[in-house]
C-alpha cells in the first residue's frame, strides 16, 4: 500500500457482486474526477473481484489508485476475545483498514449499500478526524439497528460532512430509525443514460403479444422476482400473451428456475445479459420491477429514459417519477395483491403503452435535466475544498 495521503478516497461497500447499481454513481464520479483534476490523488478501496470488474478496470486505467480489501477477518484471538468483551470494547477491524486510517485522506466517500454497512469503520475514521461523506443506495425499512449500535450509528451520521440519499424516501426512512433529523442531508439522483438517441429505439410490434423488461440482480430477497411468479401463476395471466423477461444474474438464479417450474411458468423467460440496452428495449414495451425495497432504481431510469412504461411498486420515490395510470402503474405496496392489481391496470390500458411510455419520458428528462455523475462530482470537489 502506497504511503503517500490521497485527496479523495472512494469506499464501497459492496462485498456481494462485482457490479451492481449502488457502484455507479461513485465509481463514474471518481472517474470524472480524476479526468477534470488528474493532479488529484484518488483512491478507491474496493473488494477484490476475479476477473477484476469493468468500471474498476477503467477507473485504474484513469490513474485511480485501487485499494484491495485485505484481511478483512479478525484474527482468530480477536474474535475469540470478541465473545467476552463488552461491545464498546470489542476489536472491530483488521489492521488493513487502520493503515488505512493512517495514511489519512483529505476526504473520504462512504458508498453504503446498506445504510448500516460499516458503520464500526466510519466510527473510527470520525474519531480520527477524517473528513468523510455518506452516499446512501438504500436504506432498509423495518431495519432498526440494537441499542449497542444506535448512538454510533447515529454520530456517524450527524458527524459526516454530507449525507447523500438517492431518493427523499430513503431519507425519511433513515431519520426516522435514527430519530435524528439530519441537517447535513442531501438528495441527490443517480445516473441514468443521457443519451439522445435512447428515446428512439423504437417500439416493438406487439404481434407476439406484449414483453415486460424485468431489469434487476436475480436476488428475490431484494428485487421480488417471487412475488411476481406467484401473480403470474394465477390462471388469468397464464391464458394472456404476455411474456416477462428476467434480465440480469444473481445469487436467487437457481430459484427462481425451479421457481418457474414450480408454477408452471411459460411464460417467464431468463433473458441473461442483452449486448447493449438498446436490444432490451427494442424487444419489450415496457418495464415491470417488484422490488421490496430500493433506493433510487436505475432500471426504473433507464426504462424511463427509452421510453418505456413501467409497472413498479412504491418504493424509492417512484411516485415522485410516475403517475399511476398516466405515465406507468404504480402498485401500493411491494405484495402479490398490489402486484396483481398494477400488472391488471396496466393490462387494461395496453394499447396505450406507447403513448404511457413517451409520456415517462418526458416526465423524466423534465426533472432530470443535469447528469448526476457531473453534480455529485462537482458536489465532492465542493467539499474538498471547503
Amino acid at each position: 500500500m502506497k504511503a503517500s495521503s490521497p485527496d479523495i478516497l472512494f469506499i464501497s461497500t459492496n462485498d456481494w457482486v462485482p457490479w451492481g447499481g449502488s457502484e455507479v454513481l461513485w465509481s463514474q464520479s471518481a472517474l470524472l474526477l480524476k479526468k477534470l483534476h488528474p493532479e488529484k490523488h484518488i483512491a478507491a478501496c474496493v473488494k477484490e473481484w476475479n476477473p477484476v470488474p469493468r468500471h474498476i478496470d477503467e477507473l485504474s486505467r484513469a490513474g485511480v489508485e485501487i485499494i484491495y480489501k485485505k484481511n478483512r477477518r479478525l484474527p482468530a484471538y480477536q474474535r475469540y476475545a470478541n465473545r467476552l468483551l463488552p461491545t464498546a470494547k470489542q476489536f472491530r477491524h483488521s489492521q488493513f483498514y487502520q493503515e488505512l486510517i493512517n495514511r489519512r485522506p483529505q476526504l473520504v466517500i462512504f458508498s453504503l449499500g446498506d445504510h448500516n454497512e460499516a458503520f464500526d469503520l466510519i466510527e473510527e475514521f470520525r474519531k480520527a478526524g477524517i473528513r468523510y461523506a455518506l452516499n446512501i443506495q438504500l436504506a432498509k425499512d423495518a431495519q432498526i439497528a440494537s441499542d449497542d449500535y444506535h448512538n454510533t450509528i447515529r454520530d456517524n451520521y450527524v458527524g459526516a460532512a454530507r449525507v447523500y440519499f438517492v431518493s427523499n424516501q430513503n431519507k425519511r426512512i433513515l431519520e426516522t430509525q435514527l430519530a435524528q433529523n439530519l441537517a447535513n442531508a442531501e438528495v441527490i439522483s443517480n445516473p441514468f443514460p443521457f443519451l439522445n438517441n435512447a428515446s428512439d429505439v423504437r417500439y416493438p410490434a406487439t404481434d407476439n403479444g406484449f414483453h415486460l423488461a424485468f431489469v434487476a440482480s436475480l436476488s428475490a430477497n431484494h428485487k421480488g422476482q417471487d412475488m411476481l411468479f406467484e401473480v403470474m401463476a394465477d390462471k388469468k395471466w397464464k391464458n394472456r400473451e404476455l411474456t416477462v423477461n428476467l434480465y440480469g444474474k444473481g445469487p436467487h438464479a437457481q430459484y427462481l428456475r425451479d421457481l418457474k417450474k414450480f408454477y408452471g411458468l411459460e411464460r417467464i423467460n431468463f433473458a441473461g445479459f442483452a449486448d447493449s440496452v438498446d436490444k432490451i428495449w427494442s424487444a419489450n414495451h415496457a418495464a415491470i420491477l417488484c422490488s421490496r425495497m430500493e433506493g433510487q432504481s436505475l432500471a426504473l431510469l433507464e426504462a424511463m429514459s427509452y421510453n418505456r412504461m413501467p409497472i413498479v411498486t412504491d418504493v424509492g420515490d417512484a411516485r415522485e417519477l410516475i403517475d399511476h395510470g398516466v405515465n406507468g402503474f404504480v402498485a401500493e405496496a411491494p405484495t402479490v395483491k398490489h402486484i396483481d392489481e398494477a400488472l391488471e391496470a396496466a393490462w387494461q390500458k395496453r394499447a396505450q403503452w406507447k403513448e404511457m411510455g413517451a409520456r415517462a419520458g418526458d416526465k423524466l428528462r423534465s426533472l432530470r435535466q443535469e447528469d448526476p455523475v457531473k453534480v455529485f462530482a462537482e458536489k465532492i470537489t465542493t467539499l474538498l475544498n471547503t
